[in-house]
């Protein structure tokens, strides 16, 4: 019996045909016992899924649908005008989106079916605004979380002086006061900048006062920072502080500086003596009175005595090259008031133990030798300063022994008085020193054994100048600097 076939199956199957031929598959058989369905007389939107298809084939009606016929492997779409449809491969999925806005409307049943594959999206493009973006922080323009044009906030650079801020981050000099940035200073009454406490201390501001905060010890008035708080100076905090000159020494409070330590005047110096702002040792020869001196360059421990019993021998030089034309003998006052010459004598002793005897006598004459001048004895011609009593050798050269040891004594004839002795080279204490004078010792506590010499030229002095302790050992010394007339040096 012959099948009479609609149109729309007619047009389906032409369909299935044009959609096999493009995919290459051949299409299956197809009767009214297959497992497809058939409708007519319906107008209905219908979509199938082809498993293996991926492009469908879509024929549409302008005015009538009258069903679809599926076989399990084809897919076919027919779509009226009023009809959405979409058709997907198990395998693959596919959206398309609009930059704008898409929508599918149907006046009949819409069907879609999403396959398992993978997912593509496109996306159109909008506008957007991010807060904070860098870029927007060289744009010449107040936005973001900016608190002025380009700066602050929390993406932007900090802002400077007297431009816009919220917060003191906002600024580069860390203040924001009254919503404007602003440096710190030392008389903003705020704690901030290098300040240890507000307005003082640090690498800015002045010091700070005692009982205010502190770091280091120049953040402190008073140069002590102790557990973080200033405190006042004392003579014993191991700083310079206060009126100090020098650490825990000199000014008004504090004891004196020692030798090498600063000061401004004298009496911050131990010594006594503050030369170009720095202490200085006491000395003898420095027209001052310092040290343990109880007049000036004399007395105590160290210097000469600051008035003597009698005249002291003072320079000996007995040595020069050649013939020894230069020799002399000086002969010091620093007792209370002037001497009287008269009676009193120079004897030169030899020294050898076979001898020991004087071998040359020299009067002092009938003048007077006054408190605190010298008397020289040497030969003839013989320059001394001005105010020097000179009293000549009766020869020219070598007039006084050069041996070792030989000895000098001083003597009150009259008096019958030994005033001063000296030995050199040894100590001669059996000297035999002529009428009214018995067996004599030359030597004064501990002998020296110094000995002149011409190369480099020298004498022997007392040094300090004029001193005398009764000591030989410590009264005498050898210098190169020969002063005949004048005080000694060192």
């Amino acid at each position: 019996m012959f099948r009479t076939w609609s149109t729309a199956h007619s047009v389906t199957l032409v369909s299935l045909s044009l959609l096999l031929a493009c995919n290459g598959d051949t299409p299956a058989e197809t009767d009214s016992s297959s497992s497809g369905s058939s409708s007519s007389g319906t107008t209905q939107d219908s979509t199938t899924v082809n498993p293996t298809t991926v492009d469908p084939t879509t024929s549409t009606d302008p005015t009538t649908s009258t069903g679809t016929t599926t076989d399990p492997g084809t897919s076919s779409s027919t779509t009226d005008p009023g009809t959405s449809s979409s058709t997907t491969d198990p395998g693959t999925s596919s959206s398309t989106t609009d930059p704008g806005t898409s929508s599918t409307t149907g006046t009949g049943t819409s069907t879609s079916t999403t396959g398992t594959g993978t997912g593509t999206s496109t996306t159109g493009t909008g506008s957007s605004s991010t807060t904070g973006d860098p870029i927007a922080c060289m744009d010449g323009v107040l936005n973001g979380d900016e608190t002025d044009i380009d700066c602050g906030g929390l993406v932007c650079s900090p802002c400077a002086d007297d431009l816009a801020c919220l917060v003191p981050t906002d600024c580069v000099g860390g203040e924001c006061i009254n919503n404007i940035c602003a440096s710190p200073s030392c008389e903003d009454t705020l704690l901030n900048g290098t300040e240890t406490d507000i307005d003082c201390g640090g690498l800015e501001c002045l010091p700070c006062a005692n009982d205010l905060n502190c770091l280091e010890n120049f953040d402190c008035a008073s140069n002590i920072c102790t557990n973080g708080l200033c405190v006042a100076p004392t003579c014993e905090d191991l700083a310079k502080n206060g009126s100090e000159t020098d650490v825990d020494c000199g000014g008004p409070d504090c004891l004196g500086c020692a030798d090498g330590q600063l000061c401004l005047e004298d009496t911050d110096c131990t010594s006594g003596v503050c030369t170009v702002d720095t202490c200085t040792g006491s000395s003898c020869f420095d027209s001052l009175q310092n040290g343990a001196e109880t007049g000036i360059d004399c007395g105590g421990p160290d210097c000469a005595p600051c008035e003597l019993a009698n005249l002291i021998i003072n320079e000996i030089d007995y040595d020069q090259p050649g013939t020894d034309g230069a020799e002399f003998i000086e002969i010091f006052n620093n007792t209370a008031g002037d001497v009287n010459l008269t009676g009193l004598e120079v004897r030169l002793v030899n020294g050898a133990p076979a001898d020991l005897k004087v071998y040359r006598t020299i009067a002092l004459g009938n003048g007077v030798l006054a408190q605190g001048q010298y008397l020289v004895i040497a030969p003839a011609g013989f320059l001394v300063p001005p105010n020097t009593v000179f009293v000549p050798f009766m020869g020219g050269n070598n007039q006084i022994q050069n041996g070792d040891p030989d000895g000098i004594a001083l003597v009150d004839v009259p008096n019958q008085v030994v005033l001063d002795a000296f030995s050199w080279g040894g100590a001669v204490t059996d000297a035999i020193l002529g009428p009214p004078f018995g067996v004599t010792s030359l030597v004064e506590g501990t002998a020296a054994n110094l000995k002149d010499n011409a190369d480099p030229a020298r004498s022997l002095a007392r040094i300090p100048n004029g001193n005398d302790k009764n000591n030989a050992l410590t009264d005498w010394a050898s210098t190169v600097n020969v002063t005949p007339g004048a005080a000694n040096q060192p």
